[in-house]
Order: structure tokens, then sequence, then C-alpha cells
């Protein structure tokens, strides 16, 4: 007997507790939290802005006041809404998340009250650049009787064909492709894209005469120009040799590097970089 009392005493006690989280933890205003945009596509422009607008209800019993609404990252910001909310009231909260790049973002925004518990939403997306060839260096400038290395990264999201551009260099100049490795795999979990590379060597002879300075890149049914700066030649410079014995592993998404997005460096004659590439 004493052993039942004991196990209906812990049972009362546990109940006891699983309530008072719930009326202290559980979030005062119901509704869904959490929004997954899907597939974002960022335009060549990007980046890319999306709203979802949270319709909650005041079930709490009492009116409530929103103090703050505060965004976990800077990819989110929350738009104007009414902060008052009376009993059995609903109030609209539009938040708006940005995407720049190939990957998953996931962000939340905190609300807080005057007399209640903070509860939080959550929304969610996978940014896809329209865009998928980063070119590096964005120009080139050389002198005639010059070559330079040149870097073609290709992103790819599934484990199936990838892709390739085609490379046309103007009148009177030369490319030596390379051959394309992979430097990264897709990771569908973040939504990271896969990067498979190739590096060319571009090279003028002495005699070059400036007309026609671009390199035409085709991808995709799209065209990009690489433009080619050329310099009042004095003599032959130096050749800038690739080195196919090195295992070094670019990441375009750190700074001097392969650059990914607009904002993270604008070149100085646009056209090359991954989201900001016109096509004709």
């Amino acid at each position: 007997m004493n052993g039942l009392l004991l196990i209906g005493g812990v049972l009362l006690l546990a109940l006891f507790v699983w309530l008072a989280v719930q009326w202290f933890m559980a979030p005062v205003l119901s509704g869904n939290r959490h929004h997954d945009f899907g597939l974002v596509r960022i335009p060549t422009e990007g980046p890319a802005y999306v709203t979802h607008v949270f319709r909650l209800e005041n079930h709490s019993g009492r009116p409530l006041k929103i103090k703050r609404a505060v965004p976990s990252c800077g990819c989110t910001s929350v738009d104007y809404f009414d902060p008052d909310v009376p009993v059995d009231g609903v109030v609209e909260i539009p938040v708006v998340l940005k995407l720049k790049r190939s990957a998953r973002e996931r962000s939340k925004v905190t609300l807080t009250f005057d007399e209640a518990s903070p509860m939080t939403l959550h929304v969610e997306g996978v940014g896809r650049l329209e865009n998928p060839l980063i070119i590096e260096p964005p120009v080139v400038t050389m002198r005639p009787g010059q070559s330079r290395p040149v870097s073609l990264t290709v992103q790819f999201w599934e484990n199936g064909s990838i892709q390739y551009p085609v490379v046309k260099p103007a009148e009177g100049m030369k490319v030596t492709e390379g051959r394309w490795k992979k430097v990264r795999q897709f990771d569908p979990d973040t939504g990271v894209p896969g990067l498979t590379r190739m590096t060319f060597q571009l090279s003028l002879p002495g005699d070059f005469a400036p007309g026609q300075n671009g390199v035409l890149i085709e991808m995709a049914n799209r065209e990009f120009t690489l433009p080619v700066m050329i310099r009042p030649g004095v003599g032959r410079g130096p050749d800038v040799e690739k080195d196919e014995t090195s295992d070094k592993v670019y990441d375009p998404l750190k700074r001097t590097m392969l650059q990914e997005n607009p904002e993270d460096e604008v070149p100085v004659v646009v056209g090359t970089n991954s989201s900001a590439i016109p096509s004709r």
C-alpha cells in the first residue's frame, strides 16, 4: 500500500511539474511558428528577398504587448506590425529572409513580451544562384606575349551530369584548357552546391594587336564575356604558368579566391562575377 501511495505521489508531482512547464514555457500566441520557403532562385542582380506573414492568435486569456522582435542574423528582418494583441485577437508578423548565396539559410525571430515568456519564430530557405558559373579573375590584364591562368568553377546540385561551359577566345588569342576536377561534393543537408573547377591558360602572341579584347564563355544557353585589358607591349612579359602538381582546394566562398556573390567583391569591370555576369 505504501508503495502504491509513493508511486501515486510521484505521478502527481510529475503532472504538476509538466503543467507548470506548459504554463510558463508554452508560447502565449498560438499558430504555426515555422515556415520553409523551399527553393528560392537568386536573380543575376541578387540578392533575393522572400516574405512570410506569421498569423498568431492570443488565447492566453489576457491582453499581450510585444516589446521586441529580434532576428538571429542579418539575413532576416521584420516589417512593421501592431504590437498590441487583445484577448482572442490576431497579430500578423511579416518576416523577410534575404538569400544571396547557394546554400540553405536558417534563421529565427525571438518575440519578447511585457508579462509573458519569449517565443520564437523560425524561417528557412534554400538559395540557388541563377548563374552557377564563377570566373576568377573577373578581369584579365596582360601584355602581348604574355600568358595568364583563368579559373572556371561550375556549381552543381545533383550527382548526375554537369553542364560545362565552352570557352571561345577572340581572334588572335590562344586558350589551352586543363582538366575539370571536382573540389567539393553537393551537401543535400545544407544545400551547399558541389564545385568542379578547370583552369585554362590564356596566351597572346607577341604581335597581338588590340581589337576584340575578350573571351566568350557559353553555358546553359547563355553567353558571358571575360574582359581582357591589353597593355602596350614592351618586350615579352613573363609567363604565369599553372602549377599542375598543386593539390590545393580553392574555397569560392572566401575572399581573395573565387567570389560567389557581388556583395563580396565588386569587380572593376562588371561582367564576370558569379552573380553579376551580364548575359546576352
